[in-house]
C-alpha cells in the first residue's frame, strides 16, 4: 500500500538485498514490485526500515512464464460479504486490473449465515466494483457449504436459497457446492467418509481435494 502514513521497506533475495522501496506518496494507491529470477528455488523476503512509518503489504505472487493456470485465493479466516464490504474499493480495483482475471469466484457464503439482511447490498457493491476493473470478466458464485454435526445448521438453508436469487439478481453464474456435497445433513456422512475435520463445519485436505475437484470438473464441462 501506497500513502502518506508509509515508509520503506528493503527486497532480500537468497539473503542479497536487491533494492529499498520506498511506499510514501500522497495519496493512497496500489504499489506494485516486480522481481525476475532465474527459475529455481528462491528465498524472497521484506525487512521493514521506517522506524516511525509503517508497511503494509498485501501478498505476493509467485509466477512463471508461458501458458498455466494461476489461482490467486483471499482467504481469511470468518471472513463474510459484510467484511468483504469494508475493504476500500479504490484499491480494490487497482489491484483487479493489474491481476487480469479471466474468472472471478466469491465463496464467503458459509459465514454470510449471521448476515444474511446486509449481505444483499454488500454484494451488489462488490460485484459492481470488480466489473468496473474487470468488465468482460465472468463472476461464479457459491453456495455455502454444509454444516452440523447431526442435521444441518438451519440458517444455512437460507443461506443456499439467497444465494440462488443473489446471482440471478446480479447475473452471475452459479455453482450449487451445498448440493455438491450430497444436500442436507451431508456433514455426517462426510465425516464418516474422512473428508472433514472435528468441528462438523470444516473439510480437511482430503475433503478440500474431493470439493475440489468437484468445482474443477464443472468449470471444466462448461468449456466450450
Amino acid at each position: 500500500l501506497r500513502g502518506p502514513y508509509w515508509g520503506t521497506f528493503d527486497l532480500y533475495l537468497d539473503d542479497h538485498k536487491l533494492r529499498t522501496v520506498d511506499s510514501h506518496a500522497d495519496s493512497l494507491s496500489l504499489g506494485v514490485e516486480r522481481v525476475d529470477v532465474p527459475d529455481a528455488p528462491h528465498r524472497l523476503t521484506v525487512h521493514a526500515t521506517a522506524r516511525r512509518k509503517r508497511v503494509r503489504l498485501f501478498g505476493a505472487t509467485l509466477e512463471r512464464g508461458g501458458p498455466s493456470f494461476v489461482i490467486d485465493s483471499f482467504g481469511v479466516g470468518a471472513m463474510n460479504t459484510a467484511s468483504q464490504g469494508r475493504e476500500d474499493p479504490r484499491i480494490n480495483r487497482q489491484m483487479l486490473a493489474h491481476r487480469g482475471y479471466d474468472l472471478v469466484i466469491f465463496a464467503t457464503g458459509a459465514n454470510d449465515v449471521f448476515t444474511l439482511d446486509v449481505t444483499p447490498g454488500h454484494l451488489k457493491n462488490i460485484i459492481a466494483y470488480h466489473r468496473e476493473a474487470l468488465p468482460e470478466t465472468p463472476i461464479l458464485i457459491l453456495t455455502p457449504s454444509d454444516r452440523g454435526k447431526e442435521r444441518t445448521f438451519a440458517p444455512t438453508l437460507q443461506a443456499v436459497e439467497q444465494r440462488r436469487v443473489l446471482a440471478e439478481e446480479n447475473q452471475c453464474s452459479l455453482w450449487d457446492q451445498f448440493s455438491a456435497m450430497g444436500g442436507p445433513n451431508a456433514m455426517k456422512r462426510l465425516k464418516q467418509r474422512g473428508l472433514l475435520l472435528y468441528d462438523y463445519i470444516h473439510l480437511n485436505e482430503a475433503g478440500g481435494r474431493y470439493l475440489g475437484e468437484r468445482l474443477l470438473y464443472a468449470l471444466l464441462s462448461e468449456v466450450r
